[in-house]
């Protein structure tokens, strides 16, 4: 069987032996169901199941000629109905889906005491983590909607550089959905350029220098979460959902942010 067919047929959701079944119908037409196990090399118990059920699909059809049983395909085009069939069927699972996911996030949200951490690895898991972020804050009312960040932008790898500051990347998202953020980041020609944008996208920013706070990853809370990302060399992220963890890294943050701003008028 030619590759593509089988994994055509394969995802529309046949077994391996309704393939080999209905690939050796098609190829040799007409037959008994006995002559289609031989050719499918299938056995031949195991095979009239399988023919009522591509009959029922309606990729066969089975008739009574001289006292003996039949099986032909039909054109190929029934596959098309069969797709369609399928996706009506894929339809009422999303609906259900819908339906249900209120009770699945209510259950998800149970032992809020207990913190739940998710792990993300590579380029595509880290842009996973800031998909969290703005999926989370843009449900929120708009006066909610923040980030508090820690960040060293200098030493982010360039390949982040289009999803954060592409068309509809990271930035675009946040300004879309006006979430704010503060952030306290370290000195550096990356840093100010981004402190230059600052109103434009809706951040404040505390610049200290790098040589007193040499801190090489991203810390990021949110909503009821945290986000922590190496940036460079391993890019792991995690997400870390406890509303007690959150209340005291916003007391930290907030102890961080008046002695930064202390900082930065001193040096001025």
């Amino acid at each position: 069987m030619q590759y593509a067919l089988k994994s055509f047929l394969e995802r529309l959701g046949l077994s391996g032996n309704e393939m080999k079944i209905y690939a050796a119908a098609l190829e040799h037409g007409e037959s008994t169901p006995t002559e289609l196990a031989s050719r499918a090399r299938v056995h031949r118990v195991a095979a009239y199941p399988i023919i009522e059920s591509l009959v029922s699909k309606g990729l066969l059809t089975q008739t009574d000629a001289k006292h003996r049983k039949r099986v032909s395909p039909t054109h190929p085009k029934q596959l098309h109905a069969l797709l369609k069939d399928r996706k009506r069927t894929l339809r009422k699972l999303e609906l259900a889906y819908e339906d249900i996911l209120p009770d699945l996030e209510a259950l998800y949200r149970q032992s809020p005491a207990r913190p739940r951490v998710q792990f993300y690895q590579g380029v595509k898991g880290l842009e996973q983590v800031n998909a969290d972020i703005i999926e989370t804050l843009r449900q929120l009312p708009e006066e909610e909607r923040e980030t508090l960040s820690y960040s060293n932008p200098n030493v982010v790898d360039e390949r982040f550089d289009d999803y954060i500051l592409g068309e509809n990347g990271y930035v675009d998202l946040r300004k879309r959905y006006k979430i704010r953020n503060k952030a306290i980041g370290l000195d550096g020609p990356v840093t100010q350029d981004i402190v230059t944008r600052d109103k434009e996208e809706l951040r404040e920013t505390i610049v200290l220098p790098e040589e007193l706070f040499p801190f090489r990853n991203d810390i990021t809370i949110y909503g009821n979460k945290i986000a922590l990302q190496a940036l460079q060399n391993e890019f792991i992220g995690v997400i870390i959902e406890s509303e007690e963890l959150v209340r005291d890294q916003r007391a930290v943050f907030t102890l961080a942010w008046a002695g930064a701003k202390q900082l930065a008028q001193d040096a001025n």
